[in-house]
């Protein structure tokens, strides 16, 4: 009776964009481009599609974004990084989003999601290079530069500390990697 099921194994969900992709996304699609511009929120606000396409002018304050994320609930305060001003002071924030079709109307979700598989496509990426694979990036950008597991979590907007752990366990793992054989090396020449 089983013959016709396939196995699923689990999987590590998304994954995080190489520099090679972000390069090859940021010269196809250069500040200014809409394509640009969700590809900055998603990437240097870590949110997820829903708040990326959400997300309304009135959310910039300052030197800051101010959301209510869609899923959780959560309220954040993000550092708006240089890269988001530069991205951010080249739009035309017309509103109500941040981010309008061509029509000058807000993107759903599910078309933002389509329109960025357009998007990389157009950049020569492969498949994989999702919006919710620059939350990754954050994620893993943050974890490598030695963010605590709360500083992630407070960025990405994580409720279950165990989402943040994923990325902190991951580039541990290099880092004390790296440095342990740094040890043996330096006891092997000793």
């Amino acid at each position: 009776p089983t013959y016709r099921l396939k196995y699923r194994p689990k999987t590590k969900g998304w994954r995080a964009w190489t520099e090679d992709e972000r390069a090859k996304f940021e010269k196809r699609w250069p500040i200014g481009t809409t394509p640009r511009l969700a590809y900055v929120l998603a990437l240097w606000l870590g949110n997820r599609r829903s708040d990326v396409a959400a997300l309304e002018v009135d959310a910039i304050q300052g030197n800051a974004i101010v959301m209510r994320q869609v899923k959780t609930g959560r309220e954040l305060r993000l550092a708006i990084t240089p890269m988001l001003r530069e991205a951010l002071d080249a739009a035309d924030l017309a509103g109500p989003t941040i981010l309008l079709t061509a029509y000058g109307n807000p993107f759903s979700p599910k078309s933002l999601t389509g329109r960025m598989a357009d998007w990389t496509k157009s950049a020569g990426l492969p498949p994989g290079c999702t919006l919710h694979g620059l939350r990754k990036t954050l994620g893993k950008m943050l974890a490598d530069s030695g963010a605590t597991t709360r500083q992630i979590m407070d960025t990405l907007g994580h409720t279950d500390i165990k989402h943040a752990e994923l990325y902190t366990k991951e580039a541990e793992q290099e880092r004390l990697a790296k440095a342990g054989m740094g040890k043996g090396v330096r006891f092997h020449r000793g």
